[in-house]
């Protein structure tokens, strides 16, 4: 797939081949990111771009529940959300934990 995004000051041209990674390109076409994403028997596992690796915890359903990186020294959670059936968020920690 091909995305092309503009505004009034930039062209912005994103590619998604094989629909497993992300590359974002600028008008004049000089790449500007590049992202991988990581899949197991369908489930998204993680992705890789220029910050680093990203591991993603999914529920039953697929949603997103946390994501960590794998910062030097150990692994850092990024974030955490559950939510109840009706998709509200119902617990969202404000904190940072290392591992």
């Amino acid at each position: 797939m091909l995305r092309r995004v503009t505004n009034s000051t930039s062209t912005t041209i994103i590619t998604y081949p094989f629909g497993i990674e992300e590359h974002l390109y600028s008008g004049s076409g000089t790449s500007q990111s590049n992202t991988y994403y990581y899949f197991l028997a369908g489930h998204l596992l993680g992705s890789l771009d220029g910050n680093g690796t990203q591991f993603y915890l999914t529920d039953a359903l697929g949603s997103l529940v946390s994501s960590f990186t794998n910062a030097a020294g150990g692994a850092g959670m990024r974030a955490t959300n559950c939510l109840a059936p009706t998709a509200l968020s119902i617990f969202k920690p404000r904190i940072s934990l290392s591992l």
